[in-house]
C-alpha cells in the first residue's frame, strides 16, 4: 500500500509543519482527523494493512507541494523536517519513505531544479557529459537518518523518558524536541537522534 504526504500549502512554516505531524489534540476540540496529529492517522492505515499483511511506504512527500518553495525548502528546518519525518513515518510502521525532488537539473538551465532538493544535477559548460552533482541543505536529513540506523539497517525504538530543563522555557523544550532512540542490531549499537526543531531556545536534557 503507497500514499502521498505533503504539507498543507506553499505559506507554511515549519512549526505549522511539526504540529500538524505531532501536535497532541486541542482540549476542548471534537475528536477527528482535524483534530489529532497525522502521524496518528498514519498508524490506523499501518493497523489495517497488516491485517491484510501488506505493507505501507510513503511513495511521495515534500514539506511544501510542486518541489518545494524557495528560502523554505532550502534552508536548515528542510533538513530537520526531512530527519523527523521520516523517524516518525518508521515509528508509525511506514516500511519507507521517498522525498520528492523532481527535475534535479537539466541543460541548459541546471539552476531550476526545486527548491527541496538532496542532489541537484549541474553541468560543466552545459554539457551533459560532464555533470556535476552537488549537495543540497535537504541532505544532510537524510545522512542523518542513514547514520542514526547504522548506514540504512534495520533499527528497533526503544522506549525512553527524560528529564528537561530549559533556559527560557520547560514547556517549549517538552513540545519542540525530538527524541529517537534506536537499538540497531547489525551496528551492535545504540543510537540517539535528538531534533531541536525551535530556533529561539536553548534547552539541556539528561
Amino acid at each position: 500500500v503507497t500514499m502521498h504526504y505533503y504539507g498543507p500549502n506553499r505559506n507554511t512554516t515549519y512549526k505549522e509543519l511539526f504540529d500538524k505531524l505531532l501536535a497532541p489534540p486541542i482540549p476542548g476540540q471534537p475528536p477527528g482527523p482535524t483534530n489529532q496529529p497525522l502521524i496518528s492517522i498514519v498508524k490506523t492505515y499501518v493497523d489495517a494493512a497488516r491485517v491484510a499483511n501488506v505493507p505501507v511506504r510513503i511513495s511521495e512527500s515534500n514539506s511544501v507541494p510542486d518541489g518545494g518553495q524557495s528560502n523554505f525548502s532550502n534552508t536548515l528546518g528542510a533538513a530537520l523536517w526531512t530527519l523527523v519525518t521520516a523517524l516518525e513515518f518508521a515509528r508509525a510502521g511506514v516500511v519507507g519513505i521517498n522525498f520528492h525532488w523532481g527535475n534535479g537539473g537539466v541543460p541548459p538551465n541546471p539552476g531550476q531544479a526545486p527548491a527541496y532538493i538532496g542532489v541537484q544535477t549541474l553541468f560543466e559548460n552545459n554539457d551533459w557529459n560532464k555533470p556535476q552533482p552537488a549537495v543540497r541543505i535537504p541532505w544532510y536529513g537524510y545522512v542523518m537518518f542513514s547514520r542514526a540506523l547504522g548506514n540504512n539497517g534495520p533499527g528497533l525504538f526503544l522506549n525512553y523518558s527524560t528529564n528537561v530543563a530549559a533556559a527560557s522555557s520547560d514547556a517549549i523544550c517538552r513540545e519542540q524536541i525530538y527524541y529517537y532512540p534506536l537499538l540497531v542490531p547489525h551496528a551492535g549499537m545504540i543510537s540517539v537522534v535528538v531534533a531541536n526543531v525551535n530556533p529561539n531556545v536553548t534547552c539541556e536534557f539528561t
